[in-house]
């Protein structure tokens, strides 16, 4: 880059802010903030649709108003970023991928670990999902024997997280009062027998949101990310596809939040992980999370690269 250029430099060199799109969207409104952003010096924008959003996403409204900021941006020497995941990361945009699709939606590995005494009752909460494996490892010195440890998936029933109570409104003289059981949630109930023992439990879950309600689709899964660009890209194609690789030359994603106790996973790792390394995951599982013997890199590494 020469000095002139530094001092003056080109769109693809500035500020490219996110644009959140989280009111009516009038058109006019649409051109005066665009006029502006270029009156400031700005680059472009990354137009996101956001909470607040009263036109309907995906729509020939939206991609109207789309059009408008694009066009307006082509014409003042702006470029334009699109972010069509509503309200990021996924959420209705992941809802709409995984409608008739469930097998779509995204999962994550989630696991549960404690540490009691022999004669302990082990009273364990955890997510509703599919148990992938649950141990009880005996210790010595604080060190895990591995090769005695005792599969107690058998000790995990159902319960619900909250019960509610409550009188009914038009009650009749027999049935005056409801019960209702929510938020259904596995339940492992084991008692320790002598000896010191970790418990680890681990869990397919679908992945839930911490930002907006609403799913992601599973982006391991190839057919998952085909349907999510047909639901999603192509429709933009139809409508502003000139401008790709122009005006607009980028499609901006955003991943999901996982939390501490949670990793990557989808259905088709198991076999997956077998196909390309020629043992299986799920009784490694414990190598994702703690020291589980002379292989436990190797096991992490090849777990990341199958998911890669």
């Amino acid at each position: 880059m020469d000095a002139s250029t530094f001092v003056n430099p080109s769109a693809k060199y500035r500020v490219l802010p996110f644009w959140f799109w989280n009111g009516a969207i009038e058109e006019g409104e649409i051109v005066r903030q665009i006029k502006e952003m270029s009156d400031k010096g700005l680059g472009g924008f990354c137009l996101s649709p956001s909470p607040g959003l009263q036109i309907p996403h995906l729509s020939s409204v939206w991609f109207e108003r789309v059009k408008l900021a694009t066009e307006t941006a082509e014409s003042l020497g702006l470029k334009v970023w699109l972010h069509e995941e509503y309200p990021h990361p996924g959420s209705m945009v992941g809802e709409k991928v995984a409608l008739g699709h469930p097998q779509y939606r995204a999962q994550y590995l989630s696991f549960r670990e404690t540490t009691v005494q022999g004669g302990q009752q082990v009273d364990m909460e955890l997510p509703w999902g599919t148990v992938l494996r649950a141990i009880a490892v005996p210790l010595k010195r604080d060190r895990c024997l591995w090769d005695d440890a005792e599969d107690i998936r058998g000790f995990i029933g159902s319960n619900h997280r909250q019960e509610i109570y409550y009188e009914k409104e038009n009650r009749s003289k027999y049935h005056d009062r409801h019960y209702d059981a929510l938020n259904l949630q596995h339940r492992l109930y084991w008692k320790a027998p002598a000896g010191r023992w970790r418990v680890l439990v681990f869990l397919q879950k679908e992945h839930d949101q911490c930002v907006s309600q609403g799913t992601q689709f599973d982006p391991y899964s190839a057919e998952a990310v085909a349907h999510f660009v047909e639901t999603t890209r192509e429709p933009s194609v139809s409508h502003i596809g000139e401008h790709f690789g122009k005006t607009i030359p980028a499609i901006l994603t955003t991943d999901g939040t996982r939390r501490g106790n949670q990793l990557p996973w989808t259905p088709l790792l198991p076999d997956a992980f077998l196909s390309r390394n020629d043992y299986d995951l799920l009784p490694c599982l414990p190598a994702l999370i703690t020291a589980f013997g002379p292989n436990t890199s190797r096991i992490r590494y090849d777990y990341f690269q199958t998911l890669s």
